[in-house]
């Protein structure tokens, strides 16, 4: 403890401290950010299952309710005949001629009771004059009797007439029923499609957030500002060189996204004596190549390889340390210029 307060403290203590503390961080993202997918993927399927339906009764009431030409013909055609019919014109009609049939049935009763008057005078006053009585009665009656079932003949043979031709409207009504349900409950689904659609946004923006709110703390750790990488990928002024430094070459074969770059870092001056902040970029030779030039004094020589993101939004970059223990290396003296490929691909949380 009291080496690494003077800063004594060897390299790869350090180091590994550090690199600890970041896969740690980088393994409680990548779950926290499995979660929160897993979690938006079941709203999501639920979301699809609320509006199209899962089960085979869904589907067999839509295609129930869907009409066939013939049945959408039928249906257009009772409408057609029931429009064009003008039932509250015609129910008017119907009343009035009701009406003329009741007030005719009320001088019936007394055609009746005259006719009755009679026929009892006849009977009980047997003469030339109540016979007579009689037969005028009768004639009266009869004449009552032919007037109204002429014009109860004459209304209901208009009423046959109005409807004898219309279609049966019970199927038609029964399909627009069926396809009504349908379309009530498709409505009823919708709206709560939306709803379930709005607290899906909802948790994704509140996800998003606190997504967000990690990734700041970690990159609080483990990120500096783009001033401070562009300071420190400026030219620096030429100096002679130092001639108890080996030049080093190191190569690695990693395949990056758009936006990011390889850096390294390690125990050495040249590496940054393992502040991220002060890695050494790498070169881009190929399509995955990598490599840099380094000025390192003989000995072991440790280092990692940095993954460097680019962050629009903040305008900074992320700085990822590979995984894993740190890479080694024994740098000779005597052996002049020296390159180091890499056999294995850095890992990145």
């Amino acid at each position: 403890r009291e080496e690494a307060r003077r800063g004594d403290a060897p390299p790869s203590r350090a180091m590994t401290s550090h690199g600890d503390a970041i896969e740690k961080m980088s393994a409680f993202a990548s779950r926290a950010d499995s979660f929160v997918n897993a979690a938006l993927d079941q709203l999501d399927d639920a979301v699809e299952q609320a509006f199209v339906g899962e089960t085979s009764a869904d589907v067999e009431a839509v295609q129930k309710a869907s009409l066939t030409p013939q049945q959408h013909s039928l249906l257009r055609a009772a409408a057609a005949f029931w429009s064009d019919l003008a039932l509250d014109a015609k129910r008017e009609d119907w009343r009035d001629a009701a009406t003329r049939v009741a007030s005719a049935r009320g001088g019936a009763e007394a055609t009746k009771r005259a006719l009755a008057e009679c026929a009892k005078k006849a009977r009980s006053e047997p003469s030339e004059a109540s016979r007579d009585a009689l037969t005028r009665a009768l004639t009266a009656e009869l004449a009552a009797v032919t007037k109204r079932a002429e014009f109860a003949e004459t209304a209901f043979m208009s009423m046959l007439n109005d409807v004898d031709e219309a279609p049966d409207p019970a199927a038609p009504l029964a399909l627009a029923q069926d396809t009504a349900d349908v379309v009530v409950a498709a409505a009823r689904a919708r709206q709560e499609l939306e709803t379930l659609r709005a607290t899906r946004d909802a948790a994704a923006a509140a996800a998003i957030s606190r997504g967000d709110a990690v990734a700041s703390g970690f990159a609080n750790r483990r990120t500096s500002s783009a001033d401070d990488f562009r300071r420190e990928r400026e030219p620096k002024p030429a100096t002679a060189p130092d001639a108890s430094l080996v030049r080093v070459t190191l190569g690695v074969t990693c395949a990056v996204a758009p936006g990011q770059t390889v850096w390294c870092t390690g125990g050495a001056l040249a590496l940054g004596g393992w502040d991220m902040r002060a890695s050494v970029p790498m070169d881009r030779v190929g399509a995955d190549r990598w490599q840099c030039v380094l000025g390192v004094p003989f000995g072991p020589l440790e280092y990692r390889y940095v993954l460097a993101t680019e962050i629009p939004e903040t305008g900074g970059t992320r700085m990822e340390s590979e995984l894993g223990n740190a890479r080694s290396r024994v740098v000779v003296s005597d052996n002049g210029p020296q390159l180091f490929v890499e056999e294995t691909s850095p890992a990145f949380a």
